[in-house]
C-alpha cells in the first residue's frame, strides 16, 4: 500500500481547467433548481392544497348546513379550554 502512495506522490497531476469552478457550479445549480422544483410539486403542494381544501370544505359545510362542528379529538371542550 505504501507503494501506491508513493507512487501517486510522484506523478504530475495537471491543474484543473480555468472555468472547471464555472462548470461545475452551473451545473450543480441546474440540478438543485430541478430538485427544489420537483421537491415543491411533490411535497409542498399537496400538503398546501389538502390544508386549504379542508378549509374549503368546512366553509361549504358550514354554509349547508348552518352549523359549525369542532373535531374533538384535536381540540378539547370549551369548558377545559377556559379553566
Amino acid at each position: 500500500m505504501a507503494d501506491l502512495f508513493e507512487q501517486l506522490a510522484d506523478e504530475n497531476v495537471p491543474p484543473p481547467p480555468v472555468d472547471f469552478d464555472r462548470r461545475l457550479h452551473r451545473r450543480l445549480n441546474k440540478h438543485l433548481a430541478v430538485l427544489h422544483v420537483v421537491e415543491f410539486a411533490l411535497r409542498v403542494l399537496p400538503y398546501g392544497i389538502a390544508w386549504f381544501g379542508r378549509a374549503v370544505l368546512g366553509f361549504v359545510h358550514l354554509t349547508l348546513t348552518g352549523r359549525h362542528e369542532v373535531d374533538r379529538t384535536t381540540r378539547p371542550p370549551f369548558d377545559e379550554r377556559s379553566a
